[in-house]
């Protein structure tokens, strides 16, 4: 895993993933202090709306080809999985752990704490899934179920 600094933030990404050249990625750190709590995404740990919303807008420019849309879930520790695309609608990720997409354009991401993310990605079909796993999750499933949810769909 590599640290980056790009436009005033640091960030990782993982050396597997840099040969995939149709696949962009990162991880946030949270020492980005920004906002009330630090780098926080989440609109739900009482920090400033603002401050959320800039850094979610300060994420999209770390990309070279900034992405249309970004989906975070509402995340819940379930197994819930949900497909992402241009008509997906924030509310629709309510009680959601895990998101996939096959669209170029479609950032997914999860947040954790002292949960684990998982990124799986597919590039023969360049499907990618990000999974938000905590231990209720993991207990669930969620991962497996949404390696099997990647294979039936795409």
């Amino acid at each position: 895993m590599r640290r980056i600094y790009k436009n005033g933030l640091y960030y990782r990404v993982f050396d597997i993933f840099s040969n995939q050249s149709t696949l962009a990625h990162l991880v946030t750190e949270r020492n980005n202090e920004k906002g009330d709590k630090g780098f926080n995404l989440s609109f739900n740990t009482g920090d400033n709306i603002q401050n959320v919303t800039e850094n979610r807008k300060s994420i999209v420019k770390l990309f070279d080809s900034p992405p249309a849309k970004i989906f975070f879930p509402d995340q819940c520790h379930t197994a819930e999985i949900k497909i992402a695309d241009a008509g997906t609608l924030d509310q629709s990720l309510q009680s959601t752990d895990a998101l996939i997409t096959n669209k170029k354009g479609i950032c997914i991401g999860v947040l954790t704490a002292d949960c684990v993310p998982v990124l799986l990605y597919d590039p023969v079909k360049g499907v990618i899934a990000a999974i938000h796993a905590g231990w209720r999750g993991t207990v669930a499933g969620i991962v497996k179920n949404t390696i099997d949810k990647m294979s039936e769909i795409f």
